[in-house]
């Protein structure tokens, strides 16, 4: 019987409040600059995001070879 991995669902919210926090953080820091700059520290924040989570599926994908 397939079953989702329990530690794959727990590393995807870890990685999803630390993304948010992350780009909160930035868009506040720039606030106040201009706006180019705060578009350009959220387009970071989400080509970060989006290398972590292809990280984590290549992770996970591995982790499905070992079982």
């Amino acid at each position: 019987m397939f079953d989702h991995h329990p530690n794959y669902v727990d590393m995807g919210d870890i990685l999803r409040c630390r993304s948010f926090s992350h780009l909160s953080e930035i868009s506040i820091r720039s606030f106040g600059s201009n706006f180019s700059s705060i578009i350009c520290s959220i387009f970071v924040s989400y080509c970060m995001y989006i290398f972590d989570l292809m990280r984590m599926i290549k992770h996970y994908n591995d982790l499905n070879l070992c079982i």
